[in-house]
């Protein structure tokens, strides 16, 4: 043992240089989190006690399950059980059911705190081996014991009792109170004002400080631990009270009354509040302190000292209300340990946190004697000071009619307070500059110059230089005395024509306010469409009723642009092509307010210079308008800001067409305010069906759909066609915009007009993209504002009416009917296959159950109907129930089931009687068979019989032949063989004898016997020779003849020549009978003429029976010739003895009665044992009387189980009944075990059933895969064809609608069109032009694209409506932003999707907004999706998730929010990482100091830096949790880009996708290839977590997070300070924040995280057929995983590829249930493989019907297509790896070409840049030009990205003449970038080449060392690992990878190196070969193994070794051998 353990201390000395990476742990891990204290509360409220409880599997191992238990001592908390199944290694699963059953009883016995230990227990179901245990001690509190804000927060909530009795005492002495002041003693809540709540409150100050308490001071850490929590009763009784006791007291009373109160917690200290009116903080526990201090401010909230109730002198109310309010304005977040926590009472109560039980003592009443106490002085009550009041309620009322709700849109749209812009300029520095322009109308001329194209050149901003002033020596006042000029003043006036704008600021001030404003307006844009930024020339002071400082309203709007060429350029300005405006939202507010009107000012059109607009008059008209104001005035003031007036357009729309908005049938539901609940309101028309096949409906729908579309998306189509109005919810990814581009070309075919609305310019940019891919974009006129310019819009129109398209419809309309009739077929042989047949069976599933019968060897069994419609599917239940029940029965008393003894006997019905009866007929029948036996031989002995044989069937046929024996037909001639010929020789005697008695019969006369005695022969020959005679001779001797014969006959006839010939041939006959010898041979029965010839026959037929009888008795041959012989003799010569009384006589006899006695015993038996009797024994066993008795002597001893065996067979009975024989007969034989019994019956149910089923299917019968495959094909090529026509067919119906040439010249709104196209300048506006020229514009464009502020400028008022609005984005749209633009559609169809971002007041803030209050205000608004929804409008989902290249990129989201309806498609690979989560352990948030995370965002922007230069191209984009660290991670990067200038180009506005960097609250609508995701939030400067995740934490904020993380089409990369873990989610309620640490835990351990997710990719079979294939595929070596996928979408079979089995080589889909569920045959045989492909996929199709007549053949076939796949796949690989290698080679080539100077950082970049161009050509992040439609997400490019090497794989390999190169140098900084790649290949083959063979892992620690590193972590390993040159040759060990130098083979033999004296060498590190050439120096010694393995040791330097080293010495020994022996 010593020995043992000094051996494995050792093994941690072999290698001291080397980090082993750390072995897999040896069992599995528990993460449990409970909650730190229980109590009664808890248990009353159903407070979770258990938060998390997940299983980590990091071993090597799987388990088949594991059990989880969980168990407590004391048992507060009742046992409980949990199973998993299936746990594979490196699984994280979370456990979902994490309710825990509390001993409420126990814990409301605690009196006092004590602690429980609650144990966790993972065990090994199978063996029981105990895996995992996990012990957690916590708190038990006392019944009134709070638990601290360690625990739940929130339910100290519990502890505040209004019902307790003493709280009505005090509420009443609150009401004398109020009496006594003479206000109204009532006590009625919020009814009326803050005043009137503050007046209650001070009543209840007043009565609780009558109660004169004493305070006493609470425990230290009563904040963290708590405390016990006196309860009012006790306080009142005992009048002592700790400050949380007051705290719950007052709070208590507040809320009897029905005043919300809240309990503040700071550290140490307990303090109460409560809100003035009727609101609330949103959540129960609230944490932010910059909030509450602004709900204080606004007097929504009031908060008192509760303590000072116990003090001395009783202060006045206000006086607590100023000390409570003191307490927070002096705490602070920053300061250590002060402000803790918010309690909201009523939002605990809406959490359903109730009030604990009463159970403390009633203290005595008033009434009651003794009840008398000393009572306090009153404090002054004091009137309520002067509180706000809300001009707007704080919960809305409801408008009531459709007029309100219009007047609540309007006001929603139009702010005419100081918070609007247009109303009050910003005064923050960076928000808005001043420009100092004394010029202000040569400016303006100078934009309107630009605008119109006279001006080129843009404006520059300049600082102002130092003039004579500051730095400058000289005096401006001499120089003004000198030269009469104001130097500055001529600085400035000259500056405009040197194209400068001055700015009175210093250079880093001016470009800091440039880059801000600069952000906003390409935000703005980008966001809205809409250019925000603007000149203002005047400005107008006027002051607000109320204040004293005047706002600034500009007056004068010039739109124009911030540009700059890069990110070193500095900021230049250009006029915007929009028009320059007066400030319309002005003129309005001083006509509304102040009745002011500027009716100049009001037209269309301005006053107007000879260059723009006469900017003088403009100020002079609103000079004289308002020189009557007192305190007004008109300055000249220039600034640069961004203002939007998006607001006031809309509402003047919407004032304009309020008359108009009930076009729409929504917009009417909406004026009306229809909800979905009123039953009176008519639902919206639906004209859309489907009662069955979705693919006829569509069919019948006729729809024109030229984009790909899927079953969900083609519904909508049909919908919109149909001209229903819905909500079309596309949740992320799903197709919208392509679903609502095939809206919009289908409206476009039915020739209806299209309005499309989109609030956000990328929406409707995508929507304007597709619509050009499929050539309609002609027809959809842009008007979103930023594309909205006048030539671009005559433009188009000009384009839209010279369109012309040839198109033949004959060829649609056969095409389309050829392509219905092949979706018909493929559709029917679906339906065959899985048609549900009576018995709930399909054809498939048959198939599948037979085919793994089959495989399985499954016993055959003949069960058998009449056909396969016999049984219904209750029927088959019955069946399937019968079967188990007799399993069960059968495992029950199998022994007696089997048991022989009582085989046969088939009674059900037991009784004693019965039993009784049955044993006297088994006596009776044994009697019988005693006596049969002996007769038996007898009989056959006197027979000459063997009597060996007496079977039954003997028996009978000895019978047989005993009765034929004693028959009277038993003669000796009949016996023989020749019997026949006898009989035959007899017979012919019939012939004569019937003559004889025909001539008898013929003859005319009488004739007497005698005359036969004549010689009637020769008198026939005399008479006839006397015919030839002459007459008179003739005559003569016929007369003679004549006479003879008279004498013998009474009469001779006259003619009687035919007698005589007769007479002589009877004659002949009689002669010829006489003679014959018959006699001798048959004796007696040979009677002549008399002779009986039945008798004979029946004799001959005695015979031929008696023979036949003495066969079936004789045993062979030579006894049947024995016995025949026998039987002749006794027959001829002992016939006596078979006589009666003879003796053979008498045995025959004997013999027939005993078994005629015995098969009469035997009838009555089976009367008694149900069944026959006979056949318990085979009738053909030779000694069927001994077996029979044996038989019977079983059933006679076997009497005591004659009861179980009747149980069993009446359990059988109904199974008989049932059909089920063949099985019961399996079963009692023994060959079917009891666990099989429903298998065998399944399977051969299946056998007998799917014959009849296929049979009956003539498209099953008759299936060819081959011709089922080619019609696939065609219907593939059919769609796509018709796709591609489809679009031609709208263009051609388009161009038809265009009149004529000749009508267009005599068309006025045509020819307003031809002016305005041969105009050079001043075009009429866009909205004049659709003025003038309505139905013309409609014509050429019949779809319009614009946002609602493009609507509400460019549609005239009294436009026609539309026939159909689409209004995209509209989760995050309020109703009064888009009411306007669906009041013009006749169909209105609202696209979003309500589980994304709602609409927010995020952005409508004014400047002086602090960060904390811009972000605690972030107030969430009602939407115009969830407006129609609300209103009954109904919804249409799209399901088909297309963006996500890998599924876990979705997988959350749609489990948590789309409950796991959307079908989303697997990539091919084995295991999904596209989701991954990077720890940053120094991270900060800077809470109070900027909302930010500097560490966290450097860590996010230098891993964006490295995915931009790996060369993959792949698009990018950042996502932050707030705007400040937004902000901070695009100034990182801007550094970055100034550094580096080749990184430029990803931010271009050129590129298809530039960098994205947004927010959560405005990175809806985007996407990109990778997508980095900020956390921000983490531990604080203090080390603190808090659980305030901004507007996170509101109602709705999960919707911020399923927007966030749902970006990426290829991979999410979440960077946080924090894990999952550690969010306290027991501190929160706020559903967004319980997500994201599920989000959190699910990106750091995959989707085996997410609770119900682990039946993916490890799920089982969807059938056996499935099962069948598998199997099948695996015997031919193949690795095969099941139902690939983690949603409702599966791939059947995924087959892993050999070479690398992290992805798989092909995918199998069958023809079940996925292929089935497919809504239509194009989701099912095109668009879902095209989806696959398009992932990287190679689908591979079999038939069930194929593999069902021959799965061998077709495993052949799918075998031989795979390894073709392969084949290809390796050779594909080989070119790559070859073209990689040429093109690194060309690489390293340039990098080491001596260049004449050294190239600095930025310009090796922007080398590598241009590199990278060459080689990437023109493609695009996605692999895709930009023109190119893309529905489907494309695969990686997996010749470009790989595992994070950050570089292309072409440069993954090795390059000559290494050694002609100088030493690379390491360098840490430059260790990621791209270009540093060639060195750290020079570096890897230095290492190599010099100290080579080396272990890969020492490799990668070697060069992680020299760069500095600490460790080597995965990113650094990756990098090293992906760049090993190909030429570096490689071999794979038990240990690992050994890296070989280039000049060294591993074939060679290698020299072994000895280490340096007093060092060690591990053998580990080195390759078996070096061991190998050590040992073959060792073994000619013949040195035994033991001292081998001894020397080898020594000659490593060791002192010692572990088992590890001795078994890798005993390996290289017998390696070693091996090769001896071959080289002898």
């Amino acid at each position: 043992m010593d020995l043992e353990h000094t051996e494995e201390v050792s093994i941690t000395t072999e290698a001291p240089q080397q980090e082993a990476a750390p072995a897999p742990p040896a069992f599995p891990a528990l993460k449990v989190s409970l909650q730190d204290a229980l109590n009664a509360s808890l248990w009353e409220n159903s407070v979770p006690v258990l938060l998390e409880l997940a299983l980590q599997n990091e071993t090597e191992h799987s388990f088949a399950r594991i059990d989880i238990t969980v168990s407590s001592e004391p048992p507060v908390i009742r046992p409980r059980v949990w199973h998993l199944q299936q746990v594979e290694p490196g699984q994280f699963r979370t456990l979902k059911d994490l309710d825990l059953k509390l001993d409420g009883t126990f814990l409301s016995s605690q009196t006092e705190a004590s602690r429980a230990t609650v144990t966790f227990l993972a065990t090994n179901k199978d063996t029981g081996e105990e895996l995992a245990r996990d012990t957690t001690d916590v708190r038990i509190l006392a019944r009134n014991e709070w638990g601290g804000l360690s625990g739940i927060p929130d339910i100290l909530a519990a502890f505040v009792l209004p019902n307790d009795p003493a709280i009505a005492r005090i509420l009443r002495n609150a009401t004398e109170v109020l009496k006594k002041e003479g206000l109204t003693s009532s006590l009625e809540g919020y009814q009326g004002d803050k005043t009137r709540v503050w007046q209650q409150a001070q009543a209840i100050w007043c009565a609780i400080c009558q109660l004169d308490i004493a305070y006493i001071n609470p425990p230290a850490s009563f904040i963290d631990s708590g405390q016990r929590v006196r309860l009012p009763s006790q306080i009142v009784e005992e009048r002592l009270a700790t400050c949380l006791d007051t705290a719950v007291l007052f709070a208590a009373c507040l809320e009897a009354v029905g005043i919300r109160p809240v309990i503040v917690l700071t550290q140490g200290h307990a303090f109460t509040g409560f809100w003035l009116a009727k609101l609330d903080a949103g959540i129960s526990v609230m944490q932010d302190l910059p909030a509450l201090r602004n709900r204080l401010k606004l007097q929504d909230l009031t908060v008192f000292e509760t303590t000072l109730v116990t003090a001395g002198r009783k202060p006045a109310f206000s006086v607590a209300c100023e000390k409570g309010e003191a307490n927070l304005r002096h705490a602070g977040e920053d300061e250590e340990n002060t402000f803790r926590e918010i309690i909201d009472i009523h939002r605990a109560r809406l959490r359903r946190i109730h009030p604990l039980s009463c159970t403390v003592p009633v203290p005595p009443t008033d009434e009651q004697p003794g009840t008398e106490e000393p009572e306090a002085a009153l404090p002054a009550f004091e009137a309520a000071p002067t509180l706000r009041e809300d001009t707007q309620e704080a919960e809305e009322d409801k408008p009531r009619t459709p007029a309100d709700r219009l007047q609540r849109w309007c006001t929603r749209l139009l702010d005419m307070s100081g918070r609007n812009r247009l109303l009050n300029l910003p005064r923050s520095d960076n928000q808005l500059i001043v420009l100092d322009c004394p010029n202000a109308s040569e400016l303006e001329n100078h934009l309107a110059g630009m605008r119109a194209g006279r001006q080129t050149k843009p404006l520059r901003f300049s600082p102002w230089p130092d003039m004579m002033d500051d730095a400058d020596p000289r005096q401006a006042s001499l120089h003004h005395e000198r030269h009469h000029e104001d130097a500055a003043r001529t600085y400035e006036q000259e500056a405009l024509a040197r194209n400068e704008l001055l700015v009175s600021r210093k250079e880093n001030q001016l470009q800091s306010a440039l880059t801000e404003l600069y952000r906003r307006a390409r935000a703005a844009e980008h966001e809205g469409g809409s250019n925000v930024l603007f000149l203002t020339i005047g400005a107008l002071a006027w002051t607000a009723e109320g204040r004293d400082k005047p706002y600034l309203a500009p007056l004068i709007l010039i739109p124009v642009i911030l540009e700059r060429p890069s990110i070193k350029s500095g900021f230049v300005l250009r006029a915007h092509p929009d028009e320059s405006r007066i400030n319309a939202t002005l003129l309005e507010m001083l006509q509304a307010d102040y009745s002011l009107r500027f009716p100049a000012l009001d037209g269309q059109t301005l006053p107007e210079d000879e260059s723009g607009l006469d900017v003088e008059r403009i100020l002079e008209l609103f000079r004289v308008g308002l020189r009557s104001v007192p305190g007004w005035e008109v300055r000249d003031y220039v600034t640069l800001t961004t203002l939007s007036f998006a607001k006031f357009l809309m509402w003047k729309d919407l004032q304009e067409r309020s008359d108009k908005l009930r076009t729409s049938e929504v917009a009417t539901r909406l004026l009306d305010g229809i909800t979905a609940e009123e039953n009176d309101a008519a639902p919206l028309p639906r004209f859309f069906e489907v009662d069955g096949s979705l693919d006829e409906a569509l069919v019948k729908a006729d729809l024109i759909c030229p984009m790909e579309a899927d079953s969900s998306q083609l519904k909508a189509v049909a919908r919109a066609a149909s001209g229903e109005s819905f909500v079309l919810i596309g949740p992320p990814g799903t197709g919208k915009s392509q679903t609502i581009a095939n809206i919009i070309a289908n409206t476009l075919a039915q020739n209806r007009t299209i309005l499309f609305v989109a609030e956000k310019r990328t929406a409707l940019e995508v929507v304007r993209n597709r619509l050009k891919q499929i050539g309609l974009a002609e027809f959809c006129l842009d008007l979103f504002s930023p594309k909205a310019s006048k030539l671009a819009v005559l433009g188009q129109l000009e384009a839209a009416q010279t369109v012309l398209e040839t198109f033949s419809p004959e060829d649609w309309t056969q095409s389309r009917e050829q392509l219905d009739q092949i979706r018909t077929d493929l559709n029917s042989y679906v339906l065959a296959l899985h048609q549900r047949w009576r018995n709930g069976w399909t054809a498939y599933r048959a198939i599948g159950v037979t085919l793994r019968a089959d495989d399985a060897q499954t016993l055959r069994i003949p069960l058998a109907w009449p056909d396969c419609n016999a049984h219904t599917a209750q029927d088959y239940q019955t069946l399937a129930e019968t079967a188990e029940n007799i399993a069960s029965l059968y495992e029950r008393i199998g022994d007696v089931v089997q048991s022989p003894m009582l085989a046969g006997l088939e009674h059900v019905e037991w009784s004693p009687i019965w039993e009784g009866r049955l044993l006297d007929a088994v006596t009776a029948a044994l009697a019988s068979l005693s006596r049969l036996q002996p007769a038996a031989q007898d009989a056959a002995s006197a027979l000459g019989l063997d009597t060996s044989d007496l079977s039954l069937r003997r028996l009978r046929k000895l019978n047989t032949l005993c009765t034929q024996l004693l028959k009277p037909e038993a003669c000796a001639w009949a016996f023989p063989d020749s019997s026949q010929q006898t009989l035959n020789t007899l017979l012919a005697e019939k012939t004569p004898i019937a003559r004889h008695t025909q001539l008898k019969s013929e003859l005319s006369a009488g004739w007497k016997p005698e005359v036969l005695t004549l010689p009637l022969a020769s008198m026939v020959e005399e008479w006839l020779e006397s015919k030839d005679k002459w007459i008179f001779a003739r005559s003569k001797i016929q007369k003679a003849l004549r006479k003879k014969l008279e004498s013998h006959t009474t009469s001779l006839p006259e003619e009687c020549e035919e007698d005589l010939v007769r007479l002589a041939e009877i004659q002949a006959l009689e002669k010829q009978l006489k003679e014959a010898t018959h006699h001798t041979t048959v004796g007696p029965a040979w009677q002549g003429l008399e002779t009986d010839f039945s008798a004979l026959e029946a004799m001959h037929a005695w015979g031929a029976e008696t023979r036949s009888a003495l066969a079936a008795s004789a045993g062979d041959t030579a006894g049947l010739l024995a016995a025949r012989m026998h039987l002749n003799t006794l027959l001829r010569e002992g016939r006596d003895l078979l006589n009666t009384g003879g003796p053979v006589h008498h045995a025959l006899t004997a013999f027939q009665a005993a078994l005629a006695e015995c098969l009469t015993s035997l009838e009555a038996l089976s009367a008694l044992s149900g069944s026959d009797a006979l056949a318990l024994v085979e009738n053909s066993q030779k000694t069927w009387p001994d077996a029979m008795t044996e038989t019977l002597q079983a059933w006679k001893h076997s009497a005591q189980d004659l009861r179980d065996w009747c149980s069993w067979k009446h359990a059988c009975q109904s199974a008989i009944r049932l059909g089920l024989t063949p099985l019961i007969a399996a079963i009692e034989h023994g060959l079917v075990a009891s666990g099989d019994v429903t298998r065998v019956f399944e399977a051969n149910y299946a056998r007998w059933w799917v014959r009849f089923a296929i049979d009956q299917l003539p498209l099953l019968r008759g299936f060819v895969a081959a011709t089922h495959e080619k019609r696939i094909e065609r219907f593939r090529a059919l769609d796509r064809k018709l796709m591609d026509m489809s679009a031609k067919l709208i263009r051609s119906q388009l161009a038809r609608q265009v009149p004529d040439a000749r009508t267009r010249q005599t068309d006025p709104e045509y020819k307003v069109l031809t002016r305005e196209l041969a105009k050079k300048m001043q075009h009429l506006p866009i909205r004049q032009l659709a003025e003038k020229m309505p139905t013309a514009l409609r014509s050429l464009t019949p779809c319009l694209m614009m946002s609602p502020l493009s609507v509400a400028q460019y549609l005239p008022a009294d436009a026609a409506a539309f026939d159909l609005v689409i209004f995209d984005e509209a989760s995050q749209i309020p109703t009064w932003d888009a009411i306007g633009a669906i009041g013009r559609g006749k169909q209105v169809i609202v696209v979003g999707d309500p589980k994304q971002l709602p609409p927010t007041d995020f952005f409508n803030r004014t400047a002086a907004d602090t960060d904390d209050m811009m972000e605690t205000q972030t107030c969430d608004l009602e939407s115009i999706l969830d407006e129609c929804l609300g209103a009954g409008v109904p919804a249409v989902d799209l399901s088909w998730h297309y963006r996500s290249r890998h599924e876990s990129l979705i997988a959350f989201s749609n489990q948590a929010y789309y409950g796991g309806q959307l079908i989303t498609f697997p990539s091919p690979v084995t295991k999904d990482q596209a989701v991954s989560f990077r720890f940053v352990p120094n991270g900060i948030y800077m809470r109070g100091a900027g909302r930010t995370n500097p560490v966290e965002a450097r860590a996010v922007v230098a891993e964006a830096l490295r995915l931009l230069q790996d060369g993959s191209e792949r698009s990018l984009g950042i996502v932050t949790f707030n705007s400040d660290q937004q902000t901070l991670i695009t100034d990182l990067m801007d550094k970055a880009r100034s550094e580096d200038p080749a990184l430029e180009r990803f931010f271009s506005d050129d590129v298809r996708e530039p960098v994205l960097i947004r927010n959560l609250e405005n990175v809806q609508g985007e996407e990109r290839d990778i997508m980095l995701f900020s956390l921000t939030y983490g531990p604080d400067q203090a080390g603190k977590i808090s659980v305030n995740f901004g507007p996170l934490n509101r109602d709705g904020g999960e919707r911020r997070l399923n927007v966030a993380i749902t970006r990426a089409r290829e991979r999410l990369i979440v960077f946080g300070s924090l894990r999952g873990e550690q969010i306290d989610i027991a501190r929160t309620q706020a559903v967004g924040v319980h997500d994201l640490r599920k989000f959190l835990t699910f990106a750091e351990h995959g989707a085996t995280a997410l609770a119900g997710l682990h039946e993916g990719s490890v799920g089982d079979f969807d059938s056996d057929f499935e099962k069948e294939v598998a199997a099948l595929l695996r015997l031919k070596g193949w690795q095969v995983v099941p139902q690939i996928g983690v949603s409702g979408f599966r791939v059947d079979l995924g087959i892993v590829d050999p070479d690398r089995p992290t992805i798989f080589i092909a995918g199998v889909e069958c023809d079940g249930a996925t292929y089935h569920r497919s809504a239509t045959a194009r989701d099912r045989d095109r668009l879902r493989q095209a989806v696959l492909e398009n992932l990287g996929w190679t689908i591979l199709r079999i038939w069930s019907t194929d593999w069902w007549t021959n799965a061998q053949r077709e495993c052949e076939r799918l075998d031989k297509a795979l390894q073709a796949l392969l084949t290809k796949t390796r050779e594909d690989r080989a070119a790559q790896e070859a073209e990689d290698n040429a093109r690194a080679a060309l690489l390293l080539a340039k990098a080491e070409t001596p260049e004449p100077e050294v190239l600095s950082l930025s310009e090796m970049d922007a080398g590598k840049t241009e590199e990278n161009t060459e080689v990437s050509g023109s493609s695009t992040g996605s692999g895709s030009s930009a023109d190119e439609p893309v529905l489907y997400s494309r695969a990686p490019d997996f010749g470009l990205l790989h595992a994070n090497t950050g570089l292309p794989l072409s440069e993954r390999t090795t390059f000559e003449h290494y050694e002609e190169q100088e030493d690379a140098v390491p360098d840490q900084a430059q260790f990621f970038k791209e270009t540093y790649s060639p060195t750290l290949i020079r570096l890897i083959q230095q290492d190599v080449n010099r100290h080579g063979p080396v272990r890969e892992d020492i490799l990668v620690q070697t060069l992680s060392r020299q760069h500095g590193f600490a460790r080597a972590g995965r990113e650094i390993r990756e990098r090293i690992l992906g760049l090993i040159p190909a030429s570096l040759p490689r071999t794979q060990e038990d240990g690992g990878a050994f890296i070989w130098p280039e000049e060294l083979s591993p074939e060679a033999p290698l020299a072994f190196k000895a280490p340096a004296p007093q060092e060690t060498l591990d053998p580990a590190t080195v390759p078996l070969a070096m061991l190998v050439s050590l040992a073959k120096t060792l073994l000619p010694p013949g040195l035994s193994d033991e001292d081998l393995i001894t020397t080898m040791r020594k000659a490593c330097g060791m002192g010692r070794m572990g088992a590890a080293t001795r078994a890798r010495f005993e390996t290289v020994l017998a390696q070693s051998r091996v090769e001896e022996s071959r080289s002898i």
